[in-house]
């Protein structure tokens, strides 16, 4: 018999039809459910059920106060603390500390702890912390115990503020009634408890407020306690989970100490323990254990326990078909709901806009706006068409900060316009907005999808939303965003959708603190990792650890005593259990198992009627391999080759090829190319690019050829550089955006290439016995091929062509770094492999200009000058140690061109994946 059902006997034998005059307490109210089923079935004949209600509500009834919830406790804590400090914080900074102080006044009320002396003692003790014998305590150390003398003053005037209105906090309620029935027992039972008895059940560990009206209403004879132990955990006082329990046992009051079981040692048990990789492995391995358990009563005697509450989800998702009735205790939390991301990026997307601009002026950070734009939801309240022409614009045009004409732009599309000033009232309303938007488009498509959950979820948010807009005219602190967020924050962890079921039929799915008093016979318990069962040592007080043991407050110990008696009441009461742990470390865990199944792992094993397995779940590796990929080239892809060959192909085009066919086929075959992007910061091609336009411009009004390059050319050159690399910069970077970060770095350092290159440019005139002509500036190469009868067009783009004596110069800028030896070969065959990439694009470059120009009586040099090697200057192409590029090169180089496009377009020889090249985003 469990223990709910052996409390319905009791309740029936003991108070028989007097019963409907008693209250029944109990430590979860999901326990009264099943405790009224088992009242059920031992009633032959109508009768009033007893009210079965929880500890807080039995409290709130004898108080006579309205309970506030957190929420609003914080913000009257900050109307007294406006009143009582000097110099008060904002209420951003205040919100950061003032919740953890409320969690002190309601441990400190909740054990009727005198607060005065309490303050006292930790003033005293800070104060020793910074005493320093001889020597005056500094600003910062007086301000320091100033913050800590200032609690036990907030702590009496905010009890005062809110008595006056009739409010309290739960831990004061507690103490109201706790301090009122201890002061005239008779008296305070005559006038508030209207019940012949309270019934308390259930209950482990209780406050001093809890264990005050309980043992005044049992001398009394107005009230019962109901235990639930085990002798295995009550009698060892090594045993953490019964650590509360022995101390009631010792006390008269509670005598005779009644229901202890013995269920450990008399009981059959099958314990399995499971190591499995991961939380997600955990939820699918539940398909394994179900088709274990039979399936008597469609799992009603089963519970699936999650240790960790965000395993819901994958959990549901897992179950088999088998089970065919779920009930879910615990809610889902609203802020793992699609739409919270929708409203998640919406305020970070208005609290950077205040960050890069000014509440009078907002200016958004793209990356907002495209992170926005593409949320499903947008799409509903904003039309998929304006989140596609946003989308574009953004990128077409560049734009990083968007305000003012930009802004104007996007809000035209909009049908809900993105704020220009920042207000709470004018966020909020937009919110309320967006909510209607969705109401409506939910509501008109209901017919062709079910939209109730999206309904659902929007008639939360728009509660939300309506009780921030209450809060902030209640409470004018919230001027910030940063403090409008943190209390967003705070009050969506609050609300849940209910996840409807049968509470009695079915498998039963919940958290660890909702299986109190309640007992499976199968149970399945999920996460039961060392840091998240127990939770871990958090302190989350201001009340230092050793006076919270000298006036007897819970620590992490006592704690951890708690959920060690659920975790035990589980163990207890179950025939079949499964264990589950995360073997694989992560940022909560560290993947080990709670030294909760270490111990009942080492203790009960010797047990003759406990049977315990332990098994490491491993799932197969599986080998990232990559597809091999090769394309054959049909008719419809050798005429798209003819396409590209009529168009033109550039060494660019051919270098691609050589490294990777496959490659060279997805770019320039068919086109596919990467997604456009805004660049917020100069990327490395963006950066080669400007280099080059600034010194096109700067070297245009001597690319005649009619006058040699002068010394003092070169200087008024030099003084014009910064001028034209602002104007270059900043015709795709707003001048804001080249004054900081990693963008003014960059276009520091292009300045600095500029500048030493024309310092190398002065330095190589000087040194030159012949005059230096510019002859061609960004000059597009055009040439041709025959292959088989058909023409393959060429193409490229030389930077630069000098000359100086008879020496003519192809020159490329490059502003990678590029070695002497990248451009040196032994043979035109070396061209082949792929590594020789920068060799073949500049002798391509002299193919092309050889087959336009005549080269009689001229040396044709071919080079680099690397922007990251301007030392070295200019870096010709060298084949076996010549500089020189003469018509037998020429035709040796035409022949491995011949070579190379004969095997592009040979339709024997598909697209393959060179295997020492990279894997590109399409091969992957």
């Amino acid at each position: 018999m469990n223990f709910l059902e052996q409390t319905a006997q009791h309740l029936i034998t003991t108070y028989g039809k007097e019963i409907s005059d008693v209250c029944i307490v109990l430590p979860n109210k999901r326990a009264g459910l099943f405790l009224k089923q088992h009242l059920s079935k031992l009633i032959d004949k109508p009768i009033w059920l007893p009210p079965i209600i929880g500890a807080e509500d039995l409290i709130e009834q004898l108080a006579d106060k309205e309970i506030i919830d957190n929420l609003t406790q914080l913000f009257e804590l900050y109307e007294v603390y406006l009143k009582t400090v000097k110099e008060p914080e904002s209420f951003e900074e205040f919100s950061k500390w003032g919740q953890m102080l409320l969690h002190d006044f309601n441990e400190i009320d909740r054990y009727l702890i005198p607060a005065d002396k309490l303050y006292e003692y930790i003033n005293e003790a800070r104060a020793i912390e910074v005493w320093n014998l001889g020597e005056e305590i500094t600003d910062f150390q007086s301000q320091y115990l100033k913050f800590w003398k200032q609690m036990g003053g907030l702590y009496k005037a905010y009890k005062e503020h809110l008595l006056e209105s009739n409010k309290a906090y739960q831990g004061a309620a507690f103490r109201i009634v706790a301090e009122q029935i201890e002061l005239n027992p008779l008296q305070f039972i005559n006038s508030k408890i209207k019940w012949s008895k309270i019934i308390f059940a259930g209950f482990n560990a209780l406050t001093a407020a809890e264990e005050t009206l309980i043992t005044a209403l049992i001398k009394e004879g107005k009230a019962e306690i109901l235990w639930d132990a085990d002798q295995y955990y009550l009698e060892d006082k090594y045993q953490e989970s019964g650590l509360f329990l022995r101390k009631f046992k010792e006390k008269a009051v509670f005598s005779p100490f009644n229901w202890v079981s013995n269920k450990f040692k008399t009981e059959q048990k099958n314990i399995n323990i499971l190591g499995i990789p991961q939380n997600i492995g955990q939820a699918k391995y539940l398909t394994n254990i179900f088709a274990e358990l039979k399936k008597n009563n469609n799992f009603e005697d089963t519970a699936v326990v999650l240790a960790d509450e965000n395993l819901l989800i994958p959990v549901l998702q897992s179950l088999p078909e088998s089970v065919d009735t779920i009930n879910v205790t615990m809610g889902y939390p609203l802020k793992n709901t699609p739409l919270n991301n929708f409203f998640e990026i919406y305020f970070t997307t208005v609290l950077n806009a205040e960050r890069f601009g000014k509440k009078e002026q907002l200016t958004y950070h793209y990356n907002d706006i495209l992170k926005l734009v593409q949320l499903p939801f947008s799409q509903v309240v904003f039309g998929e068409e304006n989140c596609t022409k946003i989308k574009q614009q953004i990128i077409k045009n560049n734009w990083v900060f968007i305000n003012k004409d930009k802004l104007d732009f996007i809000n035209e599309l909009l049908p809900i316009k993105l704020s220009t000033t920042y207000s709470i009232n004018e966020l909020l309303a937009n919110c309320l907005q967006f909510v209607e938007k969705g109401k409506a488009h939910y509501i008109n498509t209901q017919k062709e999808t079910n939209n109730k959950l999206e309904l659902e979820y929007l008639f939360l948010f728009s509660k939300l939303f309506n009780q921030l807009i209450e809060l902030n005219q209640k409470y004018p602190f919230l001027t910030e965003i940063k403090s409008f967020y943190s209390v967003y924050h705070q009050l969506l962890s609050s609300l849940s959708i209910e996840l409807y079921g049968e509470p009695l039929k079915g498998l039963q799915v919940m958290g660890m603190l909702e299986t109190r008093n309640i007992d499976f016979k199968n149970v399945i318990l999920l996460s039961t990792n060392e840091g998240m069962l127990p939770s871990g040592k958090s302190f989350n007080s201001f009340i230092p650890f050793d006076i919270k043991n000298e006036y007897h407050l819970p620590t992490h110990v006592e704690k951890d005593a708690i959920y060690a008696y659920h975790f035990y009441r589980l163990v207890q009461n179950a025939e079949n259990m499964y264990i589950m742990y995360n073997t694989e470390p992560g940022s909560f865990t560290t993947g080990e198992q709670s030294r909760f199944v270490t111990q009942i792992e080492n203790e009960l094993s010797d047990f003759e009627n406990i049977n315990i397995t332990k098994k490491i779940i491993t799932y197969p590796t599986l080998k990232n391999s990559t597809e091999k990929i090769s394309v054959e080239k049909s008719p419809k892809i050798l005429a798209k080759i003819e396409e590209l060959f009529e168009r033109g192909v550039s060494p660019t085009a051919l270098n691609t090829y050589i490294n990777c066919p496959l490659d060279f086929y997805y770019k320039y075959v068919i086109g596919v190319r990467e997604a456009d992007d805004v660049e917020e910061t100069i990327d490395h091609s963006s950066f080669g690019t400007y280099i080059h336009e600034v010194l096109e411009i700067l070297y245009q009004p001597f690319a005649d050829q009619k006058t040699n390059l002068t010394v003092e050319d070169v200087k008024l050159v030099l003084k014009k550089a910064p001028e034209v690399a602002l104007q270059v910069f900043s015709e795709n970077m707003t001048e804001r955006e080249l004054k900081s970060g990693k963008n003014l770095l960059t276009f520091s350092v292009a300045q600095n290439y500029i500048n030493t290159f024309l310092k190398n440019e002065i330095n190589f005139i000087k040194k030159s016995k012949d005059d230096l002509y510019i002859k061609l500036l960004e000059q597009s190469l055009e040439g041709s091929l025959q292959l088989n009868g058909n023409t393959i067009k060429l193409k490229g783009t030389a930077d630069r062509v000098d000359t100086f004596g008879n020496t003519l110069r192809i020159i490329d800028y490059k502003t990678g770094l590029v070695n002497v030896a990248d451009l040196k070969i032994k043979s035109v065959e070396e061209l082949k492999v792929g590594k020789k990439s920068k060799a073949f694009q500049i002798l391509m470059y002299a193919y092309l200009y050889a087959q336009q120009n005549e080269l009689s009586n001229t040396q044709l040099h071919s080079g680099i000058i690397s922007f990251r090697a301007l030392s070295k200057g200019f870096m010709p192409f060298e084949l076996n140690k010549i500089k020189e590029i003469d018509t037998e090169i020429l035709i040796d180089f035409e022949a491995f061109l011949k070579e190379l496009f004969a095997e592009i377009i040979n339709p024997e020889i598909p697209f393959a994946h060179q295997p020492t090249a990279q894997y590109c985003e399409f091969c992957e």
